[in-house]
C-alpha cells in the first residue's frame, strides 16, 4: 500500500484523504500527537506518554508497507487527523493500532482507515489481527466490533475482558469491574 491514496466521505459528510504514511509526515505526526488529550494518549499507548522520541517518530513514519503498514487520515485542509497501523507479530498475524484527533472522534475516521489497511493486509499475508484495548474505551471496542468478521472464542470485543493475546511483558490496563485484564480481540480481516 506504499502508494495508496483515497478520498473518503465520513458518515457526517466530511471529506478526508486516507493515504500511506511517508517519512515526511514526521513533523505532522509529532504535532498531531502533541494535540491529543492525555486520555487519548493513554488509550493509544496504555501509559502516560508526554512526547514521542526521535526514535519513536522514525519507527512510526519509516514503515516498510509489508510487515509494518500505516495510513494517515487528512482533513480537507491537509491537517493530520488520524493514523492507523498494523505491525506483523508472527506468521499471518499482526497487531493494529489507531489514534484519531480528539475533535474527530466518533465520525468514522478510525473505521475508514482500518477498513482500508485490512484489505491490504490480506495481500501481505496477514490472516488475523490481535488487539488489546482498554475496557474503558468504547470507541475502540466499537471499531473492533465493526471490523471483526469472526472473533476467536473467549475474545468477544463486546465483552469486558477477553483472552490474553499479548506477551506477558506487554503493559496491560486494569478492568476494575471484573478480572483486572485489558480487553483483547482476535479477528479476521474482511
Amino acid at each position: 500500500m506504499a502508494n495508496y491514496e483515497q478520498q473518503v466521505i465520513l458518515r457526517d459528510g466530511a471529506l478526508i484523504t486516507v493515504r500511506a504514511i511517508e517519512p515526511e509526515d514526521r513533523g505532522a505526526l509529532a504535532a498531531g500527537f502533541e494535540a491529543l488529550s492525555a486520555e487519548s494518549r493513554y488509550r493509544r499507548f496504555f501509559a502516560a506518554v508526554s512526547d514521542l522520541t526521535d526514535r519513536q517518530l522514525d519507527y512510526l513514519t519509516r514503515v516498510d508497507h509489508h510487515d509494518h503498514e500505516a495510513l494517515v487520515a487528512l482533513a480537507d485542509d491537509g491537517t493530520g487527523i488520524g493514523v492507523a497501523r498494523y505491525v506483523r507479530t508472527g506468521p499471518g498475524e499482526a497487531e493494529p493500532a489507531i489514534a484519531v484527533a480528539d475533535d474527530w472522534h466518533s465520525r468514522g475516521v478510525a473505521w475508514s482507515c482500518s477498513a482500508r489497511w485490512q484489505s491490504g493486509a490480506l495481500d501481505e499475508g496477514i490472516t488475523h489481527f490481535n488487539a488489546s484495548v482498554l475496557a474503558t474505551n468504547p470507541e475502540a471496542i466499537a471499531v473492533l466490533r465493526g471490523s471483526a468478521t469472526r472473533a476467536s472464542p473467549g475474545t468477544d470485543p463486546s465483552s469486558s475482558c477477553g483472552s490474553r493475546s499479548r506477551p506477558p511483558t506487554a503493559r496491560r490496563s486494569r478492568c476494575a469491574s471484573c478480572c483486572g485484564r485489558s480487553q483483547t480481540a482476535r479477528w479476521i480481516p474482511r
